[in-house]
């Protein structure tokens, strides 16, 4: 559902962002299993700042970086999927910019007569998102094995009141830590913690 008008395999997008870490920080602040920029974020509807940043949110980044990606697409055509990663590298101006220098923006508008224009970070993004839907569709094939799935376990989103202590999240949800395999995951005033 969440990946409704895009396809699947965009999953590898955040393979090649992020290694599918939610935690993940660029150096030029991207963040999240998307990576996506402050600015982005915001403008796709996630909170960044005073103590909250969605972008670790796997659900609602997720959903951010989707509608981010059907923009994109609706920027450089429905046939254009590898012109829209590359844009979600890049930036669509510069995207933009590349179309402009080729001689036919027409007939050559496609991520490999562009290549050449764009930062080596760009011109490796999109093969490598290809090159990882290509791998995980038959690791084996590859030498890899394939990935043993652990067994989701089941988890609960509450809204939280603002500054509530871990302490007493864990006292009101009668955990204690001691405990073998109780884990507690979240994030707090912009602090991950566990």
């Amino acid at each position: 559902l969440v990946f409704q008008g895009v396809p699947a395999d965009l999953v590898f997008m955040a393979f090649v962002e992020s290694g599918f870490r939610p935690d993940a920080l660029s150096h030029s602040g991207a963040r999240g299993l998307w990576q996506l920029m402050p600015g982005t974020a915001q403008q796709y509807g996630l909170q960044v700042g005073r103590g909250v940043d969605e972008r670790l949110d796997p659900v609602k980044s997720t959903l951010a970086a989707r509608e981010y990606y059907l923009d994109l697409l609706s920027i450089f055509g429905t046939r254009s999927w590898l012109l829209a990663m590359a844009a979600y590298n890049a930036g669509e101006n510069k995207i933009a910019a590349c179309l402009k220098q080729i001689d036919d923006p027409f007939a050559q508008r496609t991520f490999w007569h562009i290549r050449d224009c764009l930062r080596t970070e760009t011109q490796d993004y999109v093969p490598r998102i290809l090159a990882a839907a290509i791998i995980a569709s038959d690791p084996t094939r590859f030498g890899f094995e394939p990935p043993r799935m652990a067994p989701q376990r089941p988890y609960e989103t509450v809204a939280l009141p603002g500054h509530t202590t871990i302490s007493a999240l864990l006292q009101t949800a009668a955990i204690d830590r001691a405990h073998a395999g109780s884990r507690v995951v979240g994030q707090s005033q912009g602090q991950r913690f566990e």
